[in-house]
């Protein structure tokens, strides 16, 4: 209630601005995260297609040239 008056201040309604550019792409943050399948899923579906693709690269004897070496380095860290 208002001081004094006896009057209930009105509840602010719902805005009628425009979404501002911030807004917008935190809505479509919040559509593309509810759009994600559960976490155990998409790690397991990554770590998949991670998989196949080193293998396909290994197979096809896929190798790393590093700065200052001539040969091919099969160890990371070059």
């Amino acid at each position: 209630m208002s001081a004094g008056t006896g009057q209930r201040a009105a509840a602010p309604g719902p805005s009628t601005q425009k979404p501002r550019g911030i807004d917008r792409v935190l809505a479509f943050v919040e559509r593309a995260g509810n759009a994600l399948p559960n976490p155990v899923v998409l790690f397991t579906v990554l770590f998949g297609v991670v998989a196949v693709v080193s293998t396909a690269l290994a197979l096809a004897d896929v190798s790393v040239r590093c700065r200052g070496r001539t040969t091919p380095s099969r160890s990371p860290g070059c």
